[in-house]
């Protein structure tokens, strides 16, 4: 063969050696797409985040053709980016949101060891995605005939990529809410140790047996929604009880821990604190400093307490909270697996419903032993998303279960969704004998089954249910020997579960308590909120203090305080001030030292209590007591005073404080 010829036909060594740059610089750029490619499908507007990832690798191939500085800062802007951007994606895929509290409450070693085992494909695809991303740029030589990027070439594209990119911009704007969020913040008081806890009546109290039941909401008992009562044997228990049919879940109670947190205080997680917990600075129980809840008022009301949970109890701080907040017992899945005639009979999250129920009937036994009154609260974990768990007990259900065939009337749903029906099902017929097991051996007990939150976004039912958001609600009812068949229908929140539950069981003075109220007599206070879904809460003052120069507001429709530009309910009994007063102490520099309720109980003295409370310091307060209202004015006191200052002292100013009247009083603490 000619040489001439041959060399025309074959290609040069220089094209040869370009192919495998070629083809791994197009490898690279698929692989740094990735993420943004796949939450495209899921919202569109995230297509700026390609246009941030392309520039964002091209700074990474530039920066890798120059020095060693120059290499190892691209490794190390390689790896930051692509880890973020997987953070992102998991966020995006599992809760349809970008980085938010509930991302950031979850972030810690419990979550990586459970999603390895829940998650195992995206657990540990996520794992080898970033790893040959970040080692991808060895496979990047510099070519030889071309000489590196300028520096200012290198800015550019890193300028561009910084300023479309998801993970920075969903990182910031969380940052920034939580900081608008909390500086605006309707701050909720501390219970006072004013407040007793021990309010017990001479008779014997009734036990308590709460069901949480996990995203087992309401709306799945509705046929538009998949066709038919997918709860059909709980929705003809709750037909023998007083069910609660406008229950909404909201802000900061969306998640299972979130949702025992705000069903037992009646206030959600404090906002501010849930990205140092992420980072491990705060324990759970640091998110609720000094909140008073159920299992606070049972135990030091004699209850014997108890909890189980198939999950484990270290999983996003559920045993530390339990434990500060007076559940004596505290089992998990730990504990409950060392019980299991077959210990290997657990799912990936734990403990299986059926075992579940068979040793929560022990344990109700142990607790009927002793003369106390009990309380034990059950969470549940068969249906958790993201296609549940089925005990092996209802395999005998089939595709229909106790209710015949209902899915067959959606054809349009999927296997893994039909899956998923048979395990709510299965539930539902785990759930039905437990409770109605439990009437018939103590059946002198309340029973209450509350859903802990709606079917989270990263389930396979939540899309059929999300496209009727509006009519979606929790699911509470409540039986008892004194209980007649009813519905209430008041609207209510997480936050009216205890105050009802105390209420029912004879605790009227907890019938109203922090966000939440009994829906029995009141009305919920979260909705007497102009835009209850916006409303934050936090549970401290820190930070808040008084210049010289600022003053002081009051008003009475709520009643509030505000100042620092931070608004404060003045009680820690709900959104009422009924007949007691509440105040802040401030220190010599005008920051909050302290504050406090003071109610007034027969045979008291709120003024005396007040008087030495106060130990001299600068106070403000309203007040609707009387005692107290003549203390702050001569002559003939108004029902609802304002008082600012040291009592006895010049410095205090105090007057009346009409309904939807506001007044600014200048302070000099």
């Amino acid at each position: 063969m000619n040489p001439e010829t041959a060399a025309v036909g074959a290609p040069s060594h220089g094209t040869r050696r370009r192919r495998p740059r070629l083809l791994a610089t197009v490898v690279f750029y698929s692989l740094y797409l990735g993420p943004a490619v796949s939450v495209a499908s899921l919202n569109v507007g995230y297509a700026y985040w390609l246009a941030s990832s392309a520039a964002l690798a091209t700074a990474v191939r530039w920066l890798w053709a120059g020095s060693v500085v120059n290499r190892c800062a691209a490794l190390a802007l390689n790896a930051t980016a692509s880890f973020a951007n997987v953070l992102l994606m998991i966020s995006l895929h599992v809760q349809g949101a970008g980085f938010n509290p509930q991302f950031f409450f979850h972030v810690s070693w419990e979550t990586l060891l459970i999603a390895k085992d829940v998650f195992a494909p995206m657990f540990f695809g996520c794992w080898a995605y970033w790893l040959l991303v970040s080692a991808w740029p060895g496979l990047l030589p510099r070519p030889a005939d071309q000489p590196p990027r300028r520096g200012r070439h290198i800015a550019v594209a890193l300028a561009l990529g910084l300023a479309l990119n998801a993970p920075l911009l969903s990182f910031g704007w969380h940052l920034a809410k939580e900081s608008i969020d909390v500086r605006r913040a309707l701050l909720v008081p501390k219970p006072s140790p004013h407040l007793a806890l021990g309010t017990q009546s001479a008779r014997k109290a009734p036990d308590l047996i709460l069901i949480f039941a996990e995203a087992l909401e309401a709306t799945l008992s509705e046929r538009w929604a998949f066709g038919a009562d997918m709860t059909p044997r709980l929705s003809a228990l709750a037909d023998e009880g007083m069910q609660f049919t406008n229950m909404h879940e909201v802000s900061y109670a969306s998640w299972t821990a979130a949702a025992l947190v705000a069903a037992q205080c009646g206030v959600p997680l404090r906002p501010d604190a849930l990205f140092e917990r992420a980072l491990g600075r705060l324990s759970f129980d640091a998110l609720m400093p000094g909140a008073t809840c159920l299992g606070d008022v049972l135990s030091a009301n004699g209850y014997a307490t108890a909890f189980m949970g198939g999950a484990s109890l270290a999983f996003s701080g559920k045993g530390t909270f339990l434990a500060e907040h007076g559940f004596a017992r505290r089992h998990g899945r730990v504990s409950l697996t060392a019980r299991l005639p077959d210990p290997s009979y657990v799912s990936e999250w734990g403990i299986f419903d059926d075992s579940l129920f068979a040793l929560a009937l022990d344990e109700l036994a142990a607790l009927d032993a002793d003369s106390a009154p009990f309380a034990l609260a059950l969470l549940t974990l068969d249906t958790h998303s993201p296609a549940g768990f089925p005990s092996a007990s209802c395999a005998r259900l089939g595709t229909g279960g106790d209710a015949g065939q209902p899915t067959d009337s959606a054809p349009a749903l999927s296997e893994a969704q039909r899956a998923m029906l048979r395990t709510v099902q299965c539930s539902d017929r785990l759930l039905a004998d437990f409770i109605q097991q439990a009437r018939a051996r103590y059946p002198n007990a309340l029973i209450a089954m509350f859903s802990d939150h709606e079917v989270p976004f990263n389930n396979v039912l939540a899309r059929p249910l999300a496209q009727r958001q509006a009519e979606r609600r929790l699911r509470f009812v409540v039986w008892g020997p004194d209980i007649a068949p009813g519905e209430v229908v008041r609207p209510g929140t997480h936050f009216d579960v205890m105050p009802t539950l105390m209420d029912l069981l004879g605790f009227p003075a907890w019938a109203e308590h922090n966000l939440g109220a009994s829906l029995m007599r009141f009305d919920s206070p979260w909705f007497s909120q102009e835009s209850p879904y916006a409303l934050r809460v936090t549970h401290h003052l820190t930070g808040v203090g008084l210049a010289s120069n600022h003053a002081v507001t009051f008003d009475a429709d709520g009643p509030l305080i505000e100042f620092d530009g931070t608004s404060m309910l003045a009680t820690n009994q709900g959104l009422r001030l009924t007949d007691g007063a509440f105040a802040l102490a401030l220190d010599g520099q005008g920051n909050v030292a302290g504050m406090a309720h003071f109610p007034n109980r027969a045979g008291g003295a709120p003024d005396a209590t007040l008087r030495e409370w106060a130990q001299g310091r600068a106070l403000v307060g309203i007040s609707n007591n009387q005692a107290i209202n003549r203390l702050l004015a001569s002559g003939a006191p108004p029902g609802m005073m304002f008082f600012a200052g040291r009592l006895d002292s010049e410095t205090l100013v105090a007057g009346e404080l009409a309904a939807r009247h506001t007044v600014a009083v200048p302070m000099k603490p």
